[in-house]
């Protein structure tokens, strides 16, 4: 997972500030990791890795014809976080 991470993954963590400013109604971004494939296959791979690693597999997306698999909530996203720090430190 750390691999397709590295290449074109993302996180997204809460703005505090702006969803203070904005309040909770308005301001609905969460946390969430994004691991990008490029075609169902490998779609398929990351969705697999995710379920055998404890995560829940979300419904994918297609995003600038990529397939895109999400990973939401806090606790998955820092839990994600640090496998993939844990991973780059062995390195």
């Amino acid at each position: 997972m750390a691999h397709y991470y590295r290449r074109n993954g993302y996180v997204r963590v809460v703005n505090l500030a702006r969803r203070d400013a904005e309040g909770s109604q308005r301001y609905k971004k969460g946390y969430e990791v994004r691991l990008v494939a490029k075609d169902p296959d490998e779609l398929e791979h990351i969705r697999s890795l995710l379920d055998a690693c404890g995560y829940p597999v979300a419904r994918p997306f297609v995003k600038a014809k990529q397939w895109v698999q999400p990973i939401y909530g806090r606790q998955y996203a820092e839990k994600f976080q640090a496998l993939v720090k844990r991973r780059a430190d062995r390195h």
